[in-house]
């Protein structure tokens, strides 16, 4: 999936503004993730690194493969919100895979 994003947060409007104007982003990844995360055989996985300056502490924001079919629904309702309907085909396709090979 490539290099994780890393999310810094130097207060709590930093985190907001980035899941506001990072939406089209963050659903995409969780897209793409979950692809390559069945493609690979994979358990989780790893969205971003966050680095929170505030608190001083890092976390990973994964997914894992018990979450997979919720985050694929909310990316489902948040594309058709966009009307990105080519990445509700391939979202339809994965949930199709996750059911029918019972991932």
């Amino acid at each position: 999936m490539g290099d994780i994003p890393v999310i810094h947060i130097y207060n709590e409007e930093d985190e907001e503004r980035y899941i506001y104007e990072n939406r089209f982003k963050i659903h995409s990844r969780i897209l793409k993730g979950v692809e390559s995360a069945i493609k690979n055989n994979m358990d989780n996985i790893v969205l971003f690194k966050i680095i929170n300056h505030m608190s001083n502490y890092t976390v990973m924001m994964t997914v894992s493969k018990d979450n997979w079919e919720e985050s694929l629904d909310k990316c489902m309702k948040f594309f058709i919100k966009e009307e990105e309907y080519e990445y509700c085909e391939k979202i339809k396709k994965l949930q199709n895979t996750i059911k029918n090979e019972n991932i």
